[in-house]
């Protein structure tokens, strides 16, 4: 099923370059990433691809993370390297290339 809305391409690896699986990536409007996310991917393939779909063009603040909800004690976690605040410029044609989320062990 193709996904609706501008995709957002994801690769989710740890510390050492390696995909991590079964991750989900969280798209924010705020840069304090509380609250509901303005979307949420499917889970991270064995490959740590994971594609969501965001409504319109503009600034999102990302993280991965294993579960949603609650605090990320005990779980894979990770917020967007890319830039200083977390955020990723994301036009009408989407991001391209997927966009690398490093994460570690809380």
């Amino acid at each position: 099923m193709q996904a609706r809305g501008i995709v957002v391409r994801t690769r989710v690896v740890d510390a050492s370059g390696a995909p991590v699986p079964g991750l989900r990536v969280l798209a924010y409007r705020n840069d304090d990433m509380t609250g509901h996310a303005a979307s949420v991917s499917g889970k991270t393939g064995a490959d740590g691809i994971a594609e969501l779909a965001v409504d319109e063009p503009g600034r999102y603040f990302l993280l991965a993370r294993e579960r949603l909800g609650g605090p990320a004690e005990g779980e894979w976690y990770g917020k967007f390297g890319g830039s200083k605040d977390h955020a990723v410029a994301v036009g009408s044609a989407g991001t391209g290339e997927p966009v690398r989320i490093v994460v570690e062990r809380r």
